[in-house]
């Protein structure tokens, strides 16, 4: 259900169930596709591409951007404050804003009074935000269910594990765990896509029997 933002945490599971195959990245939606859809969306639905551009870069969830107030944003320091809610349990954290993802946000929050959310109707600041879900229905309604993008079958929360994914594969998993503002340990078993990697350190030294 978090892929479809219907609840805001990990659920307990009462019942153990054989362990699946993990899908690769490449299998999921390739970087042709990728850039296929980020043009589109570009062209054709800038708003929502902004949003994109912005939750892909951070790697927060939809439910978390929704919180988001125009004040939350520091550009000074380039990093965001988020609301992280998990059961009763609510903390604030911060994740940075990367150089490509700056024009990105000023873009989207222009004039706007801090206390205005940035995510409000039309993907717009404004007194009130929208619901999270409505951004897996702009999704699924302008990519996945286009015939255009039909090998698509990402989720638009996956996302998340995407990024991640490929900070880790290219910058190591302490990377990737610091953009999530989330353990290493964290990142590994709930958004790391690729359960293959083996880390550079083992390959390092050995010993002989």
């Amino acid at each position: 259900m978090l892929d479809y933002e219907v609840v805001e945490a990990n659920i307990p599971i009462s019942l153990n169930k054989a362990k699946q195959a993990v899908k690769k990245v490449e299998a999921e939606i390739s970087i042709d596709s990728q850039k296929k859809v980020s043009d589109y969306l570009r062209e054709n639905h800038r708003s929502f591409w902004l949003y994109l551009q912005t939750f892909y870069n951070s790697a927060p969830r939809s439910t978390e951007m929704m919180r988001i107030k125009v004040k939350d944003v520091d550009f000074k320091n380039q990093r965001v404050k988020y609301l992280v809610k998990k059961g009763k349990f609510a903390e604030e954290k911060y994740r940075v804003i990367p150089d490509i993802a700056i024009p990105f946000w000023k873009e989207v929050i222009g004039e706007a009074p801090g206390e205005w959310y940035v995510w409000g109707k039309g993907l717009q600041p404004s007194e009130h935000p929208i619901n999270s879900y409505q951004i897996h229905k702009r999704w699924r309604r302008l990519v996945t269910s286009k015939e255009e993008f039909k090998d698509i079958s990402i989720t638009f929360y996956k996302l998340k594990h995407l990024r991640l994914t490929d900070i880790a594969n290219n910058e190591g998993i302490e990377q990737a765990s610091k953009l999530a503002a989330e353990s290493i340990k964290t990142v590994s078993k709930h958004y790391d896509m690729n359960t293959g990697r083996v880390d550079d350190n083992l390959k390092k030294g050995g010993k002989e029997f």
